[in-house]
């Protein structure tokens, strides 16, 4: 139930994403607000190292 929730929650998020991006004609993520991929993998390795302890 939790993944059915993420999912459509994200697929809400991303509609919601290009709705506004076509509405104003440019892209809303830049290089200056995006992710940092790496952090978010980080933050996920040191989450599973510590459950497996």
């Amino acid at each position: 139930m939790k993944i059915y929730i993420a999912k459509r929650g994200g697929k809400i998020a991303g509609n919601a994403k290009k709705d506004l991006e076509k509405e104003l004609s440019e892209s809303v993520v830049t290089k200056d607000n995006a992710l940092s991929y790496k952090y978010i993998y980080e933050d996920r390795q040191i989450e599973y190292d510590e459950k497996r302890r």
